[in-house]
């Protein structure tokens, strides 16, 4: 973005930035160039890169499992602690179509209160209090200033001054970044005279009160979450009464307070379990214990929690995340299956695959490949015959591939999620027609998803193959016309012929699942999926009765979340595990 700071928002588009091979709980992190955490957006379209001035940020994407600390604005993401990993980063570069790129940074910490200034003992902020991020120039300063932007000190570091030798009232701390020559920079001078190339930070506060207004509330701390829900599915969303803790606050006046990320005041309620955060939209909210005594203002719906003014202290804050997709959502309205994709039809006129997601979830498949040994596509570099890549659930997209040549007569095709082509953990889908033994037919039998020496009859070049959506094995592919954008004519039926239940969870060794088919099948095909649709563990049932129990070994599963799916003409029915 090359005119930042002009008051027009500078955002990426919508998906612009798109994640793979990714496993566990999600979230996506923009920090500065030395890993100090800028914000925690549900979205990089979210952010608005116009409001942090010149210099360089990174966009991540960060995958978790179980409890992880560090992941706060403010911090550096290189001391986050727990199961994590962090993705590739992308490079955002902000510039001043003015020429002049100095940019202050942004300060964390505070705000703070001393109350006793002017009885001879040091009131100073402590080394490291406050943290400096994404600042670029080369010249650096920090600045001392009165609410009225007069310049009362230029300290080399924060933790110099001494607020006791000031009078009694509010200061603001700001960092300042400049190149070249700098003029009005003195004490005594108002920093909004200061002329040349440079960008001050936002402030952090500093409120000086006397011996005889002397402010002893403690906002606590608050211990619990972070809580995440679908938001706008009107369904209520509460906090448990027992979901948050509240421990050590001191203070006359007791008040919980929800605000946005921003810090501005979204909800008032005596109880954090009051609020249905259902009504609130999507974004991230932030749950805080505020302690007060008499003379408060500015706690109002509407208005900065920042801006507060009498004696008063905020607790730390209790994250909320209110989503409007992914698991949380899916589970919400009763599907927690992911995204399942599988090679649907196969045209060798026109050299056309066309893929269906028959999950619960929208995917991306952009960066997966088709391949039909030797020769290989990437989905994103293809033209696009009908359809998205951007596949949800129950829809097609049918591609034209460019290096690969399909011939009716004999051939194979395997999706894959990445180009580990001989990896069994890439594989995701796969076919075989007119010959047993295909290049790739070795890594489909080690996945689960193809029986070594099977394969489907060629089919005339005025056909097509088209999958029935039922298993993974030649009976399941027919020849039939051509239907490409289209559903298959062979076999069609809802899910509903088929329900699933989960007796226990989380499981250790076996997972017992009771298994309802309202319509009798022959076989039905069993899969455990990880969080990322790729399927770790295969089963077939024959001739299921109407209620069946079946008990599945994920004694070798590692630790995590899995999908267990039964995939029936054209649908999947699902329920989610945690293998301790």
């Amino acid at each position: 973005f090359d005119s930042v700071g002009d008051g027009i928002p500078d955002t990426i588009a919508a998906g612009s930035i798109t994640s793979a091979n990714t496993n566990g709980d999600l979230a996506w992190v923009v920090t500065d160039a030395n890993g100090i955490i800028l914000g925690l957006p549900p979205m990089p379209s979210m952010v608005d890169f116009d409001t942090p001035g010149a210099g360089n940020c990174l966009i991540w994407r960060l995958a978790s499992t179980g409890e992880i600390t560090g992941a706060a604005v403010g911090l550096n993401a290189n001391d986050i602690q727990g199961c994590f990993s962090l993705s590739n980063p992308i490079e955002v570069i902000r510039t001043n179509e003015s020429g002049c790129d100095a940019n202050g940074g942004e300060l964390f910490g505070g705000p703070f209160t001393f109350d006793s200034v002017g009885d001879g003992i040091p009131d100073t902020i402590a080394a490291g209090s406050i943290t400096l991020a994404n600042t670029n120039g080369a010249n650096s300063q920090w600045v001392v200033t009165d609410e009225n932007l007069m310049i009362l000190s230029l300290p080399a570091m924060p933790s110099d001054v001494d607020f006791d030798d000031q009078s009694e009232g509010t200061c603001l701390i700001w960092h300042l970044s400049f190149d070249g020559e700098l003029s009005g920079a003195e004490v005594g001078l108002s920093a909004d005279s200061l002329q040349g190339c440079f960008n001050l930070s936002n402030s952090i506060e500093v409120t000086k009160l006397s011996g005889e207004d002397e402010c002893l509330v403690v906002g606590g701390t608050l211990s619990g979450g972070p809580f995440t829900f679908c938001a706008g599915d009107d369904l209520a969303d509460n906090i448990p009464a027992d979901g948050i803790m509240l421990d050590g606050s001191i203070g006359t006046n007791s008040q919980f307070v929800i605000t946005d990320q921003a810090g501005m005041i979204l909800a008032l309620p005596t109880s954090f379990s009051e609020v249905n955060f259902d009504t609130l939209g999507q974004g991230i909210c932030l749950v805080w214990h505020l302690s007060f005594e008499d003379g408060l203002v500015g706690a109002e719906i509407g208005l900065d929690a920042n801006d507060l003014m009498g004696c008063s202290d905020l607790s730390n804050p209790i994250t909320v995340n209110r989503d409007i997709e992914g698991v949380v959502c899916d589970e919400a309205a009763g599907n927690a299956g992911p995204a399942v994709i599988v090679i649907n039809e196969i045209i060798a006129d026109g050299n056309l695959v066309e893929l269906k997601n028959i999950g619960g979830e929208t995917l991306d498949i952009s960066s997966y490949y088709l391949c039909n040994f030797p020769q290989y596509d990437q989905l994103s570099s293809l033209v696009i015959n009908c359809g998205n890549l951007m596949l949800a659930p129950n829809e097609t997209v049918t591609v034209e591939t460019s290096d690969i040549s399909i011939e009716s007569a004999e051939g194979e095709m395997g999706l894959y999620v990445n180009n580990s082509y001989s990896d069994p953990n890439a594989i995701i889908d796969y076919v075989m027609w007119g010959i047993s033994g295909g290049g790739r037919s070795a890594t489909a039998a080690s996945a689960n998803i193809w029986t070594a020496g099977d394969f489907v009859q060629a089919f005339d070049d005025d056909n097509s193959l088209q999958y029935d959506g039922d298993g993974d094995g030649s009976p399941d592919w027919s020849e039939a016309t051509p239907n490409p954008c289209d559903v298959n004519s062979l076999r069609q039926a809802p899910t509903e012929h088929v329900t699933m239940t989960l007796n226990g969870n989380p499981v250790r060794d076996v997972a017992r699942v009771n298994l309802d088919t309202h319509t009798q099948f022959d076989a039905l095909t069993l899969d455990i999926r990880n969080m990322t649709g790729v399927i770790v563990k295969t089963e077939t049932v024959l001739s299921p009765s109407a209620n069946t129990e079946l008990l599945i070994d994920v004694n070798s599963l590692p630790q995590g979340l899995y999908y267990i799916t039964i995939r029936e003409l054209f649908g999947t029915a699902s329920v989610k595990v945690v293998k301790n």
